[in-house]
Protein backbone atom coordinates (compact mmCIF):
# COMPACT_ATOMS: atom_id res chain seq x y z
CA UNK A 1 0.00 0.00 0.00
CA UNK A 2 1.16 3.28 -0.88
CA UNK A 3 -0.22 7.10 0.18
CA UNK A 4 0.45 9.88 -1.73
CA UNK A 5 -0.06 12.78 -0.83
CA UNK A 6 2.89 14.54 -2.67
CA UNK A 7 1.94 13.95 -6.38
CA UNK A 8 4.50 14.11 -9.67
CA UNK A 9 7.61 12.15 -9.63
CA UNK A 10 7.36 10.96 -5.95
CA UNK A 11 4.05 9.03 -6.55
CA UNK A 12 5.13 7.60 -9.84
CA UNK A 13 8.22 6.04 -7.72
CA UNK A 14 5.80 4.60 -5.18
CA UNK A 15 3.60 3.25 -7.84
CA UNK A 16 6.30 1.72 -9.32
CA UNK A 17 7.34 -0.76 -5.91
CA UNK A 18 3.70 -1.52 -5.43
CA UNK A 19 3.39 -5.56 -6.07
CA UNK A 20 1.79 -6.49 -9.33
CA UNK A 21 -1.65 -8.30 -8.18
CA UNK A 22 -2.11 -7.21 -4.89
CA UNK A 23 -0.68 -3.45 -4.70
CA UNK A 24 -3.14 -0.61 -3.36
CA UNK A 25 -2.71 3.21 -4.28
CA UNK A 26 -4.30 6.09 -2.65
CA UNK A 27 -4.06 9.05 -3.90
CA UNK A 28 -5.29 12.37 -2.09
CA UNK A 29 -3.27 15.24 -2.77
CA UNK A 30 -0.35 17.31 -4.86
CA UNK A 31 1.82 19.13 -2.92
CA UNK A 32 4.41 19.00 -5.46
CA UNK A 33 2.35 20.96 -7.08
CA UNK A 34 0.37 18.02 -9.68
CA UNK A 35 -1.05 15.13 -9.28
CA UNK A 36 0.42 11.65 -10.13
CA UNK A 37 0.09 10.16 -14.18
CA UNK A 38 -1.58 6.86 -14.05
CA UNK A 39 -1.48 5.09 -16.94
CA UNK A 40 -4.51 2.34 -17.10
CA UNK A 41 -3.22 0.37 -19.14
CA UNK A 42 -0.05 -0.52 -17.16
CA UNK A 43 -2.55 -0.43 -13.21
CA UNK A 44 -4.71 -2.84 -15.23
CA UNK A 45 -1.93 -5.09 -16.51
CA UNK A 46 0.09 -4.98 -13.19
CA UNK A 47 -3.47 -5.95 -11.49
CA UNK A 48 -3.01 -2.60 -9.20
CA UNK A 49 -6.09 -1.22 -7.51
CA UNK A 50 -5.98 3.01 -7.03
CA UNK A 51 -8.61 4.53 -4.59
CA UNK A 52 -8.72 8.16 -3.73
CA UNK A 53 -10.12 9.91 -1.18
CA UNK A 54 -13.19 11.27 -2.68
CA UNK A 55 -13.72 7.93 -3.55
CA UNK A 56 -13.22 6.29 0.08
CA UNK A 57 -15.56 8.90 1.30
CA UNK A 58 -18.12 8.93 -0.43
CA UNK A 59 -18.87 5.54 -1.65
CA UNK A 60 -21.09 5.32 1.44
CA UNK A 61 -24.75 6.78 1.41
CA UNK A 62 -25.31 10.00 2.55
CA UNK A 63 -27.02 8.99 5.85
CA UNK A 64 -23.84 6.05 6.92
CA UNK A 65 -21.80 9.58 6.23
CA UNK A 66 -23.79 11.91 8.20
CA UNK A 67 -23.97 8.94 10.87
CA UNK A 68 -19.96 8.91 11.20
CA UNK A 69 -19.73 12.50 10.84
CA UNK A 70 -22.07 12.83 13.66
CA UNK A 71 -20.15 9.85 15.66
CA UNK A 72 -17.09 11.56 15.08
CA UNK A 73 -18.25 15.01 16.71
CA UNK A 74 -20.14 12.90 19.87
CA UNK A 75 -16.03 11.33 20.51
CA UNK A 76 -14.44 14.79 20.44
CA UNK A 77 -17.02 16.18 22.25
CA UNK A 78 -16.54 13.71 24.83
CA UNK A 79 -13.06 14.27 24.91
CA UNK A 80 -12.11 10.60 23.31
CA UNK A 81 -10.40 12.40 19.55
CA UNK A 82 -7.79 14.57 19.42
CA UNK A 83 -5.91 15.98 16.91
CA UNK A 84 -2.37 15.03 16.92
CA UNK A 85 -0.51 18.42 16.44
CA UNK A 86 3.45 18.53 15.75
CA UNK A 87 3.66 22.10 16.25
CA UNK A 88 2.20 25.81 16.06
CA UNK A 89 4.40 28.05 15.11
CA UNK A 90 4.27 31.91 14.50
CA UNK A 91 3.44 32.84 11.01
CA UNK A 92 6.68 34.69 10.94
CA UNK A 93 8.17 31.45 11.25
CA UNK A 94 6.42 29.38 8.18
CA UNK A 95 10.17 29.09 6.91
CA UNK A 96 10.97 26.55 9.61
CA UNK A 97 7.83 24.92 9.85
CA UNK A 98 8.52 24.35 5.63
CA UNK A 99 11.39 23.12 6.39
CA UNK A 100 10.44 20.89 8.98
CA UNK A 101 7.42 19.72 6.87
CA UNK A 102 9.76 19.19 4.04
CA UNK A 103 12.92 17.51 5.84
CA UNK A 104 9.40 15.16 7.12
CA UNK A 105 10.63 15.23 10.60
CA UNK A 106 6.79 16.11 11.91
CA UNK A 107 3.81 13.86 12.97
CA UNK A 108 0.45 15.01 13.26
CA UNK A 109 -0.58 18.85 12.04
CA UNK A 110 1.69 22.03 11.52
CA UNK A 111 -0.27 24.97 11.97
CA UNK A 112 0.78 28.50 11.31
CA UNK A 113 -0.77 31.04 13.60
CA UNK A 114 -1.10 34.44 12.81
CA UNK A 115 1.00 37.36 14.89
CA UNK A 116 -1.67 38.63 17.74
CA UNK A 117 -2.41 42.21 17.90
CA UNK A 118 -1.20 44.09 21.08
CA UNK A 119 -3.95 45.35 23.09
Amino acid sequence: MALDAVGGEVGAGALTVLRDGAGRFGTYGFASGEWTTLDTAVISRRGLTIVGAAGIAFHKPAAAQRADAERALRELAAGRLTPRIHAVWALESAAKAHTELADRTTVGAVLLRPALSSP
